[in-house]
């Protein structure tokens, strides 16, 4: 009897612990105008139980009968931390908004001043130092790629650069060149971006639309690229910068793409024979362009090629596979080296900068040296 007591107590003990929660309600507004808040996530620091306020900044949560801390943190606002007693069920909280101190943090240059980010009009994108040596690369359109949005790079299938390789937002003329203007140091530059060397490159800012236009002109019809390279600094001491890159490429697999075998190609092309499908080129009076088995059996119909003459032609197309002949005697493994010396400082009257640059490629089918002086 005692022992059954005993479990009846301990069960009601649990029962009574279980349900000895409450309620917590409240509404959250910002504390500058008083307006309702909505998305604010409200958390018991150090667990995973929490809840969101509705439209209205309303919110409410189970919460246990103990001492506990409130964590309300929303985009845009300071997070709060709020002590609450065992017995409190109501709580209304005032967010109060995050300081966004934009002065000096974002400069944008568009080749004739430098902007903070609140007086820039149009549409234009800034890199700094950082996302520019982010990529190994010799050359500076490679290291734009990847992390310029708009900035469109034209390449063929193989990823090599076509003639006119950037261009910003499509083609924006048909005759005349589409290149974008390339401006440094707040002068327009005709010659090749691949020209530059990267690691005198400070910043870029790359200018999209046609605000770029009321600063230079027609010429910012394809877009302005600005670039900004590094200087020295008055009443500092000589600092030496030496940079030094290796970069290994694979040799490309020709075989990557799901195309025909040669064996198959062969194949197909003596059923298509067997079907008729090249009768009206063969005897077409002006000579047009056969594929050489379809000659060769033409030939062999003909009376002018034996069965081992047709034989070994068959067998000398079956072998001759131009992706693994170029795979074999031409493709190979890609380096390049980058070694790049910086030597800057200043007095209070002067300030300068030297640097000296030697790259040297060995690419799948060209090997290069290039030397700067700057």
């Amino acid at each position: 009897m005692k022992r059954i007591l005993l479990m009846l107590w301990i069960g009601l003990g649990l029962g009574i612990q279980a349900h000895a929660q409450k309620s917590l309600r409240g509404t959250i507004t910002a504390a500058a105008d008083g307006m309702a808040l909505p998305g604010v996530t409200v958390m018991i620091k150090g667990s995973t139980q929490g809840t969101v306020s509705d439209e209205e900044g309303k919110y409410m949560l189970e919460l246990p009968l103990k001492e506990l801390v409130l964590v309300f943190s929303f985009i845009g606002y300071q997070s709060q931390e709020i002590e609450l007693g065992p017995d409190q069920t109501l709580l209304d909280v005032k967010m109060l908004e995050t300081d966004l101190d934009l002065e000096g943090v974002t400069v944008f240059s568009t080749g004739f001043q430098e902007l903070p980010l609140e007086r820039t009009t149009g549409s234009f994108v800034a890199i700094d130092q950082e996302l520019v040596d982010r990529r190994v690369s010799t050359n500076l359109i490679d290291r734009l790629e990847d992390v310029t949005p708009g900035l469109i790079f034209n390449r063929d299938i193989r990823g090599a650069a076509l003639g006119e390789s950037v261009s910003i937002r499509g083609t924006a003329t048909l005759i005349s060149n589409s290149e974008p203007l390339i401006v440094v140091d707040n002068l327009a530059y005709d010659g090749p971006l691949s020209s530059i060397n990267p690691n005198d490159v400070a910043s870029m800012t790359v200018l999209k639309d046609a605000a770029a236009a009321s600063i230079w002109g027609a010429r910012a019809g394809n877009g302005v690229i600005v670039i900004t390279t590094k200087k020295g600094s008055f009443d500092r001491p000589v600092q030496v910068q030496l940079t030094s890159n290796l970069t290994r490429v694979q040799k490309p697999d020709l075989f990557y793409y799901p195309l025909m075998s040669i064996n198959s190609l062969v194949d197909k092309q003596m059923e298509l024979y067997d079907a008729g499908f090249y009768n009206s080129q063969l005897r077409d009076r002006r000579n047009a362009a056969v594929n050489p088995l379809a000659e060769a059996l033409y030939a062999h119909e003909q009376g002018q090629l034996s069965q081992s003459e047709l034989d070994a032609a068959i067998q000398t197309i079956r072998n001759a596979d131009v992706r693994r002949d170029q795979e074999r005697y031409f493709k190979r493994a890609s380096s390049q080296q980058q070694y790049a010396l910086n030597v800057s400082g200043g007095s209070q009257k002067h300030s300068y900068l030297f640097s000296a640059g030697w790259d040297r490629n060995f690419g799948e089918d060209v090997e290069s040296d290039n030397s700067r002086l700057t």
